[in-house]
């Protein structure tokens, strides 16, 4: 069924081409195969492999850049098919060569050329010595990654408490971060033995899933998918997400907690809703959630099996009857007439003098709010919602 929708649209054979934008417009295709369905085209794969490997400097280019467009549209999507495996590793290198900021920024060329040195018999050797360097209480895992240079990842105010956990945070979860980070860093080190680049390289891969959030708990915190990073600000601000979930919190539990104690947690479920193109595609992000309240729960509280999707609705809904509001009480007050003051009936032709900025009829102001809003609704039809987790 995939490789129907790919041929289908004539993909392959713009693939297999030479026209430059035929081109671009089948990886823009298979980026979005990959990421509606997760998967990556049997064919695509294979003639995108076979580009990197033997093709010409220009194609073997085009296969890299167009492997790292399908990765980011959705990440990890290569790692089920093992076969392919040194496309996806070379691709992934390949965005972090040739990406800035948090990449070093090269041409296409200069990356390709570095890529080159990698599938070398000489360079796989360096790689197995480079090995040695790394283990031990004085390897170079050992000296580089540490808490505080993960911390460095995340910028000063990662320096909070790690996770969405009261108190220093979660031991279990940022020893799972470390291992993760090491185990990264140490890919990268094997595969260009350098520390520099290898430990920008595993900086990157964690902030692919790894951020700061303002909204779990009363400080920035470091954790797997902000929840910021997945809904929109709705008038300047995401204050919605908790607000939202304490009136929830209220409403089936008889519980006031204020939102600034409602910690939000990264699942599973929250991750496939990401890769699936979240939002944009259609996908809600459903998050775990718990709340602490000071000097009342001595330890995390939750609704057993069920996880939070917020109501962008009825945010935004929100949002237009505050900025109707702000217009209403702008409005200036309406001018009376003295008794004793006569105003001269304009000619039947002459239409009344204008002084300054004209508006709508009231009427019309509110029905046109009320379209905005249904518009809005039409829109985004979905509620927030306290569902179970399955």
């Amino acid at each position: 069924m995939i490789d129907q929708a790919y041929t289908s649209t004539g993909a392959d054979r713009a693939l297999a081409g030479t026209d430059t934008q035929a081109r671009a417009d089948a990886v823009v295709s298979i980026a979005a195969i990959a990421r509606r369905y997760g998967v990556v085209p049997a064919g695509a794969l294979t003639h995108l492999q076979a580009m990197a490997a033997n093709g010409s400097t220009e194609q073997q280019i085009f296969a890299l850049q167009a492997a790292a467009t399908i990765e980011t549209a959705r990440p990890g999507v290569f790692t089920s098919t093992p076969l392919h495996g040194r496309l996806r590793d070379e691709a992934t290198y390949f965005s972090f060569l040739t990406s800035g900021p948090n990449g070093l920024g090269l041409d296409a060329a200069e990356a390709h050329r570095r890529i080159v040195l990698t599938r070398t018999p000489e360079f796989q050797a360096r790689v197995e010595a480079r090995r040695a360097l790394l283990t031990g209480n004085n390897g170079l895992t050992a000296r580089l990654i540490t808490e505080d240079s993960l911390a460095r990842t995340f910028g000063d105010d990662a320096r909070a408490p790690w996770f969405s956990q009261p108190g220093v945070g979660n031991p279990i979860d940022r020893g799972v971060l470390l291992q993760t980070y090491r185990q990264s860093f140490e890919h990268h080190f094997a595969a260009t033995g350098d520390e520099a680049t290898a430990l920008a390289a595993a900086q990157a891969d964690i902030r692919r899933s790894y951020g700061v959030t303002g909204l779990s708990g009363d400080t920035p915190r470091v954790v797997r998918n902000p929840i910021e990073g997945q809904y929109p600000a709705i008038d300047g601000s995401r204050d919605y997400i908790r607000t939202q979930l304490a009136a929830l919190i209220l409403a089936e539990r008889g519980i006031t907690v204020r939102p600034e104690h409602i910690f939000f947690e990264s699942t599973p479920a929250t991750q496939q809703a990401i890769n699936r193109g979240g939002l944009a595609a259609g996908q809600l992000p459903p998050y775990a959630f718990y709340w602490m309240r000071p000097g009342q729960d001595d330890r995390p509280q939750t609704i057993p099996g069920r996880v939070f999707v917020p109501d962008l609705a009825d945010a935004r809904r929100r949002a237009l009857e505050r900025a109707a509001a702000i217009e209403e009480a702008a409005r200036p007050e309406p001018r009376t007439l003295g008794p004793r003051q006569i105003v001269p009936r304009p000619a039947p032709d002459t239409p009344p003098p204008r002084s300054g900025p004209q508006f709508a009829p009231p009427t019309l102001m509110r029905e046109g709010r009320e379209i905005r809003r249904q518009s809005v609704l039409d829109l985004f039809g979905f509620g927030a919602r306290v569902v179970g987790a399955n």
